[in-house]
């Protein structure tokens, strides 16, 4: 039987100050600490941390212990130190259950100068912080990509300086433990709580805060009661993005904030509040939630955030957020799907983004956009997954494959060559350059199958001889119908040829599988007036089931052909058009169809959905 921990004051080792010792293969189990080294630096290899309040507890400067491979089951905070120390390695450590998957950060008054950086712990490249009350009586200094989440009703007081100075790239993050978008599942509880609401009390500059080095830049502040609360203090924000606050900038007393280039989205009263009006706080170049900016009100209207009377806005920024989030391409301030069906345009280069509609298109992180950051923001707007940034990303894939067909063109009929994709996983994207010979073939269109549940971008360059195709899914049916290629024969054709199209580049959820892909070949032969009429041809239809159009293979155009209702009822007969049938006034259901060419008659069934 399992113990629940209850003896929260309680230890199992203690390495005090000058103390040394080595701790492997161990099992450590229900208590309330693990482990405590106080200004010691043990080693402690394969270690098993279980059902603890803390697992490993640092204090003391210099501090700095080695902890490998070792596992936290259970444990709440598995690593809480002071900033003023950390571990020499942190290698080979994973979290199982309901572990906290973070740095947690013990509640102290700083009074040292310190510099918080992006580090690693466990399975996470970058593990967040987890804050509960702060107070910074000194210099405290975050850089870009460290993200910092509070537990409820805690917050962070700065009485000296604060400078947290991210990039474009690369921004800050101060937000609630419960919100999983930026930094994942951090309190390890899947969906059970929401960060939709003002969790933490945000961060308070106080009077005697050194105004000129308190600054805010490429920062993201989410969930917050007050996200930024200035008594007395006129600290600098910009590029700050504030996202679904009480109230973002609240300013007490002699409070002059420079505030520029910000954005302001979903705050349940005000976006800038002066509370005392002893100056005129200018809130320049910001995204108001609307190109018509900012109301003077105690809520918002609509999209409209709200402001007090004392704040200067104009000008106003009318083209969306300076900072979206991960995954906001339209930078309107939501993640939706067409975020995603942009992610595919720009992946094959259909449109161009803007400096900062591309870094919230890279929601893997992975410094380019593909078709898995639309995989990862469909899975995002679909619920499936909680989180967006690419530090979390773990490559999905089961041996794909891709198989481009074969098949004989002549002059006067198109060639449909389908894509054959196999091997997927339900959720994924893929990449795909084709390439063929323009002096020989020119690609006409690209048509997908119905019902695979994958949205797709494609582009066509047949002055080089390209087709660009990026498709994600998160529940795709990818098989032998994927998509088929309209190809003709190039004009300037004069003799018989046969030529190659293959994959360029095939990846899959970001992971390259060119290797996997097969190419196939297209054979044209000049008419002799000596063919044979009668070979045997394999007959396909595509779609199928179909809605609209429906598409014959193997079968030349002025073919008569004559279709039939699951009665026996013949219901059409037509001759044969550009190697497609309009079925669009069909009732729904299963259709039989007779096809005479070439002195024969072959039969094929078809769903009208």
């Amino acid at each position: 039987m399992t113990q629940n921990y209850g003896r929260y004051n309680h230890t199992f080792i203690n390495f005090n100050s000058g103390s040394s010792g080595t701790l492997e293969h161990l099992v450590l189990k229900s208590n309330g600490y693990g482990v405590i080294t106080a200004g010691a630096s043990p080693t402690l290899r394969n270690v098993l941390f279980d059902n603890l309040s803390r697992g490993v507890r640092m204090t003391g400067i210099g501090t700095a212990p080695v902890i490998e491979n070792s596992v936290f089951n259970n444990v709440t905070f598995p690593l809480e130190t002071s900033l003023l120390c950390f571990p020499a390695s942190l290698t080979g450590n994973t979290f199982s259950g309901s572990s906290y998957k973070g740095i947690k950060v013990m509640n102290e008054t700083l009074n040292q100068n310190v510099t918080v950086n992006p580090l690693p712990f466990g399975e996470m490249t970058n593990a967040s912080y987890i804050f509960e009350n702060y107070v910074v009586n000194a210099e405290l200094t975050i850089n870009p990509g460290v993200k910092c989440k509070f537990l409820d009703y805690t917050g962070m007081t700065v009485n000296r300086w604060l400078k947290a100075i991210g990039t474009a790239e690369k921004p800050i993050v101060f937000t609630s433990i419960y919100d999983d978008y930026y930094g994942g599942d951090t309190n390890a509880d899947s969906t059970a709580s929401v960060a939709n609401g003002s969790y933490w009390y945000g961060i308070q500059f106080a009077d005697a805060s050194i105004d000129a080095d308190c600054q805010l830049k490429h920062v993201i502040v989410k969930n917050a009661y007050e996200a930024v609360t200035t008594t007395g203090a006129s600290p600098t924000l910009e590029y700050v993005t504030f996202y679904t606050n009480r109230n973002a900038v609240h300013a007490t007393g002699a409070s002059n904030p420079v505030i520029n280039n910000c954005d302001f989205v979903g705050m349940s009263q005000r976006a800038v509040n002066n509370v005392n009006k002893s100056f005129i706080i200018q809130a320049q170049n910001c995204w108001w939630g609307s190109a018509e900016g900012p109301v003077v009100a105690t809520v918002p209207s609509g999209t409209r955030q709200a402001i007090s009377e004392g704040v200067n806005v104009t000008p106003i920024f009318t083209s969306g957020l300076n900072q979206p989030l991960i995954g906001d391409v339209s930078t309107n301030g939501t993640v939706q799907a067409y975020d995603a069906s942009l992610v595919l345009q720009a992946a094959v280069s259909a449109i161009t983004l803007n400096p900062a509609q591309t870094i919230a298109a890279d929601a893997s992180g992975d410094g380019s956009i593909t078709a898995y950051d639309a995989t990862l923001i469909l899975e995002y707007v679909a619920g499936i997954n909680s989180n967006m940034p690419g530090s979390l990303k773990a490559l999905r894939y089961i041996e794909p494959s891709l198989t481009v067909g074969s098949g004989e063109i002549t002059r006067e009929n198109d060639l449909l060559l389908p894509l054959v994709l196999k091997g997927m996983p339900s959720s994924v994207g893929v990449d795909m350059v084709l390439t063929f010979n323009p002096t020989l073939l020119q690609a006409i269109e690209i048509l997908p199958a119905i019902n695979t549940g994958f949205m797709q971008a494609t582009r066509v360059d047949n002055e080089n001889g390209r087709i660009y195709l990026a498709a994600a899914s998160t529940d795709g049916k990818a098989g032998e119908d994927w998509n088929m290629v309209r190809f003709r024969v190039s004009d300037n054709v004069k003799a018989d040829f046969q030529t190659n199209i293959s994959a360029e580049l095939l990846l899959v959820n970001e992971k390259n599988e060119t290797s996997a892909a097969t190419a196939g070949t297209v054979i044209f032969r000049s008419p002799t007036g000596f063919d044979v009429g009668d070979y045997d041809v394999e007959v396909r239809c595509f779609p199928n089931p179909a809605t609209d159009v429906i598409y014959l293979l193997g079968v030349s155009n002025e073919a008569k052909v004559s279709i039939f209702n699951i009665s026996g009822q013949k219901i059409q007969t037509v001759v044969l058009s550009k190697n497609k049938l309009n079925i669009s006034s069909f009732s729904n259901g299963l259709y039989f169809m007779e096809i005479e060419h070439n002195g024969k008659v072959q039969k094929l069934k078809f769903l009208k959905k």
